[in-house]
């Protein structure tokens, strides 16, 4: 009986009700097979290793680098769109403080998809930060079209009142 040279491993991962366990074995660890007139080896009595997956085990297996794409943080405009698409939908006021970093993008779509949802949400919150807002930007336009919405979410609720039925009739 030889000793394999290789480094063969295999690993199981199992569900249980009690959680997440691997198993690990080593089949270099096993015998060739040679003695009994077998061409395959036997699997190995006994697994290597044995863990829940919520402890920590240190294993070490050598292998080759993975080269991978480089990861960007930062969201396309796509995403960006409709992440404030998403927030203007909620009609919370919790979506303010979320939507104000967006009316300072570089990108005037990005600025003016901000400022819809602003108008969209109708928050009274956010008549302060469209006002400073509107005192950051350079462009006349987009400083007009910040005040109005201000101006516009600070006016109160119309409320629809009918005449009092009248006495003489």
């Amino acid at each position: 009986m030889t000793k394999g040279t290789g480094l063969a491993v295999a690993a199981f991962l199992a569900a249980t009700a009690g959680g997440i366990f691997f198993v690990v074995w080593d089949f270099s660890q096993t015998t060739s097979g040679s003695a009994t007139g077998n061409s395959k080896p036997p699997l190995p009595q006994k697994p290597v290793l044995a863990a829940k997956v919520s402890e920590k085990v240190a294993l070490t297996i050598p292998e080759k680098p993975v080269k991978t794409a480089p990861v960007s943080s930062q969201p396309t405009k796509a995403e960006v769109l409709e992440r404030i698409g998403s927030l203007a939908t909620e009609y919370e006021p919790e979506s303010v403080p979320q939507l104000e970093p967006y009316l300072g993008s570089p990108d005037p779509e990005i600025r003016e998809a901000a400022l819809t949802a602003f108008i969209q949400i109708d928050q009274t919150a956010s008549v302060p930060v469209l006002r400073a807002a509107a005192e950051r930007a350079t462009d006349p336009a987009e400083k007009q079209k910040l005040r109005e919405a201000a101006d516009f979410i600070a006016l109160p609720p119309y409320q629809l009142t009918r005449p009092a039925p009248s006495q003489g009739n």
